[in-house]
């Protein structure tokens, strides 16, 4: 019996139990955590496989009304049984959701989480008001029609803490150490690559980080640039070839953008640059074509541009660069797709006293 297991785990050093679990989250999404087996024995051990056997995981809950319910799944007439062997060291993570969680207020609940009887932690839960959450756009490919991923950035005690939200699931990424509003690169989905999270500090400096599986895949770091007024002007990238590639406008001593480059990072945090513009632009839009290439159409007040950087983000070489625009006041530009078959990208724009939109396909 699992029971019998985690009670002899202190005697025989057996597979610890363990709860990870943020301890804020927004009212209106279902809490989601994980329960946590590491083998700390120094031989191979057999843990329960709570994948395929959910009905061995309850939970405690009382919400912030004060309600207490236990959740679980339904067991068969038969548990068919199954373990997996861990080896030392090895961990195995399982991920649940509490369903009921959806439908509470903001306020402090409380879960505690039972294997097979045996209780294996009590977390004490503060859910936010969702009115205090700042939500960013979804940042899809211009070809991509279906929903995508969102950040969230909820403020918390001098803080920010961020969720990923896809479809109907909120998951916990990150806590930022100050107020700020994260930003989701613009990524293909079916790459499979960790996407990259980029964010401004107090002083307008640049803080990165690249997603993994569940979580970050490292800690979030400051990425310096190496001109003292250069920041950031436009969504990051993240691009086939797995790096982030950002707009940074370089500014003269007098305060004017001289040049608009491209930070090309690679996931260990090294760096370099591609210019896209000597000029500044008033809007940049982002994309990522279906061979993980990035692009950029850079906005002016009569003119747009559109500059590409091939799939070898890294190439020690300027972006190719092409014209698109060139006449009256550009207004609300955006970029999407012509309604020709098959569809291409195109950047959409209206003209000052007009209100016909127009449409330039893509110069590639």
């Amino acid at each position: 019996m699992i029971g019998l297991w985690l009670s002899a785990t202190a005697a025989l050093a057996a597979p610890q139990m363990s709860v990870e679990v943020h301890n804020r989250w927004i009212a209106g999404h279902r809490i989601q955590l994980a329960v946590r087996i590491e083998n700390t024995d120094s031989t191979e051990a057999a843990v329960p496989d709570l994948a395929n056997r959910p009905w061995l995981v309850r939970f405690e809950t009382v919400d912030p009304s004060g309600t207490r319910r236990t959740v679980h799944s339904t067991a068969p007439e038969t548990d068919p049984g199954g373990t997996i062997a861990l080896s030392s060291g090895q961990i195995r993570v399982t991920r649940f959701e509490i369903p009921t969680s959806e439908g509470w207020t903001a306020g402090a609940a409380s879960i505690t989480v039972n294997v097979d009887g045996a209780a294996i932690g009590k977390h004490q839960i503060v859910l936010n008001n969702a009115e205090l959450a700042t939500e960013s756009d979804t940042a899809k490919p211009v070809d991509k029609t279906g929903s995508g991923s969102q950040l969230i950035s909820v403020p918390a005690n001098g803080r920010t803490d961020v969720f990923m939200k896809r479809l109907n699931t909120l998951e916990f990424v990150t806590t930022i150490d100050e107020p700020a509003i994260a930003r989701l690169s613009v990524a293909r989905a079916e790459q499979r690559i960790g996407r990259w999270i980029t964010w401004q500090g107090k002083t307008g400096e640049l803080w990165t980080a690249q997603q993994g599986a569940h979580g970050l895949q490292g800690d979030p770091y400051r990425v310096h640039l190496p001109w003292p007024d250069a920041s950031p002007c436009g969504r990051a990238a993240t691009a086939g070839s797995g790096h982030m590639v950002i707009p940074v406008c370089i500014r003269s001593p007098k305060g004017e953008v001289t040049k608009t480059t491209a930070m090309v990072l690679t996931p260990r945090g090294q760096a370099q640059f591609r210019t896209i513009g000597n000029y500044e632009p008033s809007t940049i839009l982002t994309n990522v074509d279906a061979a993980g290439s990035v692009e950029f159409v850079l906005v002016r007040n009569n003119a747009i541009d559109w500059a590409w950087l091939g799939t070898d983000t890294a190439a020690a070489f300027p972006a190719s660069i092409k014209k698109v625009w060139r006449g009256g006041d550009v207004h609300s530009v955006r970029l999407g797709l012509t309604e020709t078959n098959p569809p291409t990208p195109a950047v959409h724009f209206t003209l000052e006293g007009e209100l016909t939109e127009r449409t330039l396909t893509s110069p590639r």
